[in-house]
């Protein structure tokens, strides 16, 4: 397995609390400790916090506005404490007088907390941050590999009700290409460079899929993963975006790589022609940033919503209802769900009908019982397609990229606290709401967020 990538995600309340443990209000440097969870891809190493504690105040034998040290009695116990939980250890301090990089005296420092790490826990990686700035806004980041040796850790994710991302650039920052200039204008020149260095997913590439990678292209999104196990019939082409008449047959994912290289922004854009559903194809998804969950697969659904509490991974989900009848719409309605650690579930939210659900997990897991179960009308029929028109499609996929330029940049305001959003086109009205989970859900269970790669994926069985 070959290592590309180190990277870090915590919840917002965690990084507030670790900015608070390493505030001091003499303008000192401060310390603490993050408790991870790891999720190991054949591209990425990402560190998934669990949680953090302060380094206690007896327990900082030296500190002043350029240094801190740290005594073996706080360190050696949070060095066991990783060991004992099968998890990593990230030291965490500050630099309030605003110094950008790791110093000497913290190379000296860590070498010798490391090596005593990979002794005492030695199922690495572990890692350090900083908190640069009096204000603490900045963080960077490193990963020791082993005891002697480590290397940036390129990426770290702030994940609440707006994302933040801090990430280390090597070669600086890069101007924004010509094509974004209009963008630029609105968003400012860091956000463009944000977009250009995410890789989001979008699983399925559908009338809202299509409309979804289409815009994150256009947008200037640098890698997307595309997930859809379905071939393109004549039916999808009224909604498809980047389809025609001759792509049916080709599968719906490699149409939109084909769409996205024929735009030419420089996205790359991988396709996997597989259901979510299926373990190979979900497992994936952990080296995004964003997942856009555009699939009719209640089934699919579920992994997605779970992805995002184990991850911290945060998912937009979203669908279309068209209720017609004869020919005569009588209601049409789009539903945008953000889905974080501490929301309501889809299913807490009664979004994924239980019998529909059932008869999923049935058909893919025993075909024949289903169809029999169907027949007996003891199973609801899965096959009768559901009006769907490009406009209305169109119209919930771009409401669902605006929630993710909200999650990026806050334009609608700090006010705007809203988790979903319900699109009725047919009274022209919109409705927000922010919900709870049911108790004991693990969408509102504290204990199951963050926590990475397991034996079973997710909590499921595949």
């Amino acid at each position: 397995m070959s290592i590309r990538r180190f990277s870090l995600s915590m919840l917002d309340q965690h990084f507030e609390q670790l900015r608070s443990a390493v505030s001091n209000t003499e303008g000192h440097e401060g310390a603490g400790y993050l408790f991870c969870a790891r999720s190991v891809t054949d591209h990425q190493i990402r560190l998934i916090v669990r949680s953090v504690e302060s380094v206690a105040p007896e327990h900082i034998l030296k500190s002043s506005p350029e240094y801190i040290t740290i005594c073996s009695e706080s360190y050696v116990p949070a060095i066991a404490k990783a060991d004992r939980l099968g998890q990593s250890l990230v030291f965490v301090h500050s630099h309030p007088t605003g110094y950008p990089d790791f110093s000497a005296q913290d190379d000296r420092e860590e070498a010798e907390l490391f090596r005593t790490a990979f002794i005492r826990a030695p199922d690495g990686p572990h890692g350090s941050l900083i908190f640069v700035g009096r204000d603490n806004a900045r963080l960077i980041g490193r990963v020791w590999v082993d005891e002697n040796n480590h290397t940036r850790m390129e990426k770290v994710r702030i994940v609440g009700r707006r994302m933040r991302i801090f990430e280390y650039l090597p070669n600086g920052e890069l101007e924004p290409r010509a094509w974004a200039d209009r963008q630029v204008r609105a968003f400012g020149k860091e956000v463009q460079r944000t977009l250009g260095r995410l890789h989001v997913g979008v699983v399925g590439a559908g009338g809202t899929g299509s409309a979804v990678s289409e815009q994150l292209i256009r947008l200037g999104v640098g890698e997307i993963t595309v997930i859809d196990e379905q071939d393109l019939t004549a039916t999808n082409v009224t909604r498809v975006h980047g389809s025609g008449l001759a792509d049916v047959g080709s599968g719906k994912a490699g149409i939109v790589q084909r769409h996205g290289e024929h735009i030419g922004m420089g996205t790359v854009i991988t396709p996997h022609q597989g259901s979510v559903c299926d373990l190979s194809v979900a497992l994936k998804l952990r080296n995004c940033d964003i997942v856009f969950g555009c699939t009719d697969d209640y089934l699919g659904r579920v992994i997605l919503n779970r992805l995002a509490v184990w991850y911290l991974i945060p998912v937009i989900d979203m669908a279309v209802v068209v209720d017609s009848e004869g020919g005569t719409i009588r209601e049409i309605t789009g539903r945008i769900t953000i889905l974080l650690p501490g929301t309501a579930c889809l299913r807490c939210r009664e979004r994924i009908p239980q019998d529909k659900l059932d008869a999923q997990q049935l058909k893919r897991t025993c075909p024949e019982e289903y169809a029999k179960r169907v027949q007996e009308g003891y199973a609801p029929e899965l096959e009768e397609p559901d009006p769907a028109v490009v406009m209305f499609t169109t119209g919930v996929a771009s409401r669902a990229v605006t929630e993710f330029m909200h999650l990026l940049t806050g334009f609608m305001g700090d006010e705007r606290t809203a988790t979903e959003i319900l699109e009725r086109f047919h009274e022209t009205e919109v409705r927000v709401n922010s919900r709870r989970g049911r108790e004991g859900c693990y969408c509102c269970t504290s204990s199951k967020w963050g926590k990475g790669d397991e034996r079973r994926f997710l909590d499921l069985s595949w």
